[in-house]
């Protein structure tokens, strides 16, 4: 059975059964409630629609977007059956969900839908189409293949003639094609807005609030292009930052990622990233394609530092480039002279996959007049920003910044080595004294570092120490001094306090085997076991002969790391609060003894009074011996 046959029933079952169209997931829109309401003032107080009406546009900012789908379905012998499908589910989404933003028309036209697909500019889409357009803004081009079920869009602004890069998307049935298409044609369409607070870079956005939030085309940043009436303005760009609601409005804070100054009420028009490889041509004033020109691009700002070396323009004067962000590209042309890169423009570069190159002019260096004057400003221009580099190495390392100061000196020495020697001998030995200074303070920086690990090691040790875990205390150990192992430029003191723990970590392990061993073990971990109900008179001469031995073979001098009088102190703290409860329960039993009303009752309570009465006052002997100890 034919594979188109068999998609023709399964998509037939799918419209029999009937669908619903869910509402985009509720994580992927920014919520009415998350919109912070921002009080906007002005000289008179009027309200936002009052001043977008005096600055023209505020009819524009409610007109909805004209729509004409043209669209086409490859590969299936039901082409009529799913395309009216696909119109009346798009068009109740569209109807549900995005009324007052999107009106949508359509057209089944399939050599229109595919020669716009694979058109990269206006005059390539036959001309016979432009005849069924005229009254609309824009036109959504949609391809379905359905055998592979992946649907191509793409926009053509009727009124500006731009035209939108390719976006593809999957689709998993019949009725998820018109789901998809909902979902994604909006990031084609390049939102609207006009600029109109240029002291406070603030854009209003075309479209009713709540339709624009339902589109799920407003991250957290979007990058727009400027419109000035039909004409773009070339090599401007704004990112907005930050969006907010205001009297019904859908507004943003902005900020501009070019040098170039923008005009009150600027169109913009947002741009659909596509990532991936766009070939650039550097042309000069004739449009003569120009060879050797040097590119550098970056996400962060106009840098023209090795790392961000690109690569140079052949004899077309071409280059690809490659986005890998989906966000702005800065480019900076160069010409190198004399081993310096000599920048001759900047620009903001939007990538877009299957477009023509983007065209960049500069001025041929060779038609520079007066160029020898002119290389020579240059280079002088050059030795000054590597001067302001090599101070400001000094300035980051006075200021504890290595990281900063090593980033200066790189670049200092990446500038030096274009340089002849004889031109830059004085600004050699300067930045030779420099980096000798920071080798000084990044060794300072490593032994800092290190001193700080060792003292982190030494505290671990400790606290394996006072649990009484000597092998591991000991690997611990082995560790911080692994650290000054083959490092002459140590702290004297503070190694040596280091080895005296190590040495004295030998010989309790040597101990532990030995009676003071036991003695240790027994006042960590058996004295904390002892309570008024379990104590007796020989767990207390136990205890006696313990301290003792302690005292006989102990080393209990303050001087020396590691040495038992910790012990001695926490059995005393822990004893004398033993001795206390027997004290209370002597007392307790003495008073019970007064009140007996037999002779019998009153021998057994005596008893128990006698027992812990002798505990108390054999324990205050113990508690004596200790203090003995610890003078």
């Amino acid at each position: 059975m034919p594979r188109s046959i068999l998609f023709f029933i399964f998509v037939s079952i799918l419209l029999l059964g009937g669908c619903t169209e869910d509402e985009p997931p509720k994580a992927l829109l920014l919520s009415h409630e998350s919109l912070p309401e921002k009080n906007i003032t002005n000289s008179s107080s009027r309200s936002l629609p009052e001043v977008f009406a005096e600055k023209g546009f505020f009819a524009k900012l409610q007109k909805p977007y004209e729509l004409i789908f043209c669209y086409v379905f490859l590969d299936t012998i039901n082409e009529s059956i799913l395309g009216n499908y696909f119109e009346k589910s798009l068009q109740d989404i569209c109807q549900r969900r995005l009324a007052r933003l999107f009106q949508p028309h359509f057209l089944p036209d399939k050599l229109s839908a595919q020669s716009i697909i694979k058109a990269s500019k206006p005059e390539e889409v036959h001309r016979d189409f432009f005849s069924h357009v005229q009254d609309q803004e824009m036109v959504i081009a949609v391809v379905v293949y359905t055998q592979e079920q992946k649907i191509s869009l793409k926009r053509l602004h009727l009124k500006t003639g731009r035209m939108s890069a390719i976006l593809d998307v999957s689709f998993h049935s019949g009725q998820d094609i018109a789901t998809q298409v909902a979902d994604n044609f909006p990031f084609i369409v390049g939102l609207e807005g006009y600029l109109y607070d240029l002291e406070n870079l603030q854009v209003v956005f075309r479209g009713e609030q709540e339709s624009l939030l339902k589109t799920k085309c407003f991250p957290k940043e979007s990058t727009f292009q400027i419109f000035r009436g039909k004409s773009l303005v070339a090599g401007v760009l704004v990112n907005t930052k930050k969006i907010y609601s205001q009297e019904g409005f859908l507004l943003a804070q902005a900020q501009i990622l070019s040098k170039y100054s923008i005009h009150q009420e600027d169109r913009v028009s947002q741009i659909y990233f596509t990532g991936g490889k766009q070939t650039i041509q550097v042309l000069g004033a004739n449009n003569d394609p120009m060879k050797g020109y040097s590119i550098f691009t970056s996400y962060q700002g106009f840098e023209d530092t090795q790392e961000h070396y690109r690569g140079t323009t052949d004899s077309s004067g071409e280059i690809t480039i490659e986005d890998t962000q989906k966000k702005p590209l800065y480019v900076v042309v160069a010409k190198t002279v004399k081993g310096v890169n000599f920048t001759f423009t900047r620009q903001c570069i939007v990538v877009q996959s299957n477009s023509l190159p983007i065209e960049i002019s500069v001025q041929n260096f060779s038609e520079v007049p007066n160029k020898e004057a002119t290389i020579k400003e240059l280079v002088e221009k050059a030795k000054e920003e590597l001067r302001n580099k090599i101070e400001q190495a000094r300035e980051n390392i006075k200021k504890g910044e290595l990281e900063k100061a090593s980033l200066a000196l790189d670049y200092a020495k990446e500038q030096l080595q274009k340089f002849p020697t004889k031109e830059t001998q004085v600004l050699s030995q300067a930045y030779a004294k420099v980096y000798s200074t920071y080798n000084e303070a990044q060794k300072a920086n490593v032994f800092h570092k290190k001193t700080l690990s060792s003292l982190k090691l030494q505290n671990e040790a400790d606290q394996e120490m006072e649990a009484l875990n000597y092998q591991t205390a000991r690997s611990i150990l082995l560790q911080a001094n692994n650290l000054w192992t083959n490092d002459k430029n140590f702290d004297v003191p503070a190694y040596l306090d280091l080895q005296n723990r190590f040495k004295r970590v030998e010989v309790l392990l040597k101990e532990e085997s030995e009676s003071i061993g036991a003695v240790r073990k027994y006042l960590a971990k058996k004295i904390e076991t002892l309570n008024k109900e379990n104590t007796s008179k020989n767990k207390i001469m136990e205890l006696q002969e313990n301290i003792n031995l302690m005292g006989e073979r102990g080393e209990l001098r303050e001087e020396v790391i590691y040495n038992d009088r910790f012990l001695l102190l926490q059995s005393s703290i822990v004893l004398d609060k033993l001795s206390e409860n027997l004290a209370k329960e002597a007392n307790f039993y003495l008073s019970q003894y007064r009140d007996a009303q037999s002779a019998e009752e009153r021998r057994k309570i005596y008893k128990k009074h006698e027992h812990f009465y002798q505990c108390s006052k054999m324990m205050d002997d113990v508690l004596k011996v200790l203090a003995k100890l610890l003078l």
